[in-house]
């Protein structure tokens, strides 16, 4: 078994940071499929509904060593809102990727699609990217949240890692697969 040292992560995220997360964008997805690790962005059928844009991470700060002596970094999107009226689309999934274009993580919304049926509808992701140990086992973790949008007052968290991604509730139930 290999172990990360806390230099190590730090070191080994701090150029992932530099070379795949800085300058990227996310894309909501609105086709059912469940990512894998062969998954292509040409699998995925990116949101176009009235309004919609990718939402680009700029510039990440981090990364931080955390509780446990591994290393993450984090940084809250924008939301996105459904269109102003009608004609919205149910988003399946979300795909991270590199200011070059390369797909680095994508999960499925595993609970179902999310409905962007109006501008009430609202989807909100802050990734939280990590290596080495991490506190309760989570490794990279992805926060949709709402308020008066689908998702309501609820939350849920992505858990995305060098070995996958998975979508949780704030409980811990797995609700998605995928990388």
């Amino acid at each position: 078994m290999i172990t990360l040292s806390t230099p190590g992560a730090i070191s080994q995220l701090a150029a992932i940071k530099a070379s795949m997360l800085d300058g990227g964008s996310v894309d909501l997805y609105t086709n059912n499929l469940r990512p894998g690790p062969g998954s292509q962005i040409g699998d995925f059928q990116i949101a176009n509904w009235a309004g919609y844009t990718p939402r680009a991470t700029g510039t990440w700060p981090g990364p931080y060593v955390n509780n446990q002596g591994g290393a993450w970094c984090f940084i809250t999107l924008a939301p996105w809102f459904g269109p102003g009226s009608g004609g919205g689309q149910a988003a399946y999934g979300f795909l991270l990727r590199s200011a070059g274009g390369v797909l680095v993580a994508a999960g499925a919304f595993g609970g179902g699609p999310v409905p962007m049926a109006g501008a009430s509808s609202m989807l909100l992701l802050t990734l939280r990217y990590s290596l080495g140990p991490t506190p309760a086992g989570k490794v990279e973790v992805f926060t949709t949240g709402g308020g008066a949008g689908p998702l309501g007052p609820t939350n849920a968290t992505v858990i995305v890692s060098n070995t996958g991604a998975w979508l949780t509730t704030g409980a811990g139930t797995p609700l998605v697969t995928g990388r």
